[in-house]
């Protein structure tokens, strides 16, 4: 399994790597700190089964690149889990993406 986290926060970051690198059947996991830097990823012909998206980044947020990779990738669209610090966002992550988390994430809930 391919995952992508793109999340500009490092603690969060490295929790959340350090998790993932523990389950078996990762093939590969890659961070981006910026939505840009992830669309670009996509845009040079990267793809990912699973994508840990933070919602308040810098330049566009997580919402509009998930809309975005859904648009332009319609045939290649990954599973989206969004992370972030608040709730408030909730039902409209469910309009976009698979699945919702507050941080700090636990291990539990990543599995």
């Amino acid at each position: 399994m391919r995952i992508g986290l793109c999340e500009d926060d490092d603690n969060d970051a490295e929790r959340l790597l350090g998790y993932i690198n523990g389950f078996e059947g990762v093939s590969a996991l890659d961070r981006y700190v910026t939505s840009e830097q992830l669309l670009d990823a996509y845009g040079n012909g990267l793809r990912y089964d699973l994508l840990f998206m933070d919602i308040q980044l810098l330049g566009m947020n997580g919402f509009d690149a998930a809309k975005k990779i859904h648009s332009d990738y319609y045939g290649e669209r990954p599973l989206i889990v969004f992370i972030t610090v608040t709730d408030k966002y909730v039902y409209e992550a469910y309009n976009v993406g698979w699945d919702y988390a507050c941080k700090p994430v636990d291990i539990d809930r990543i599995k």
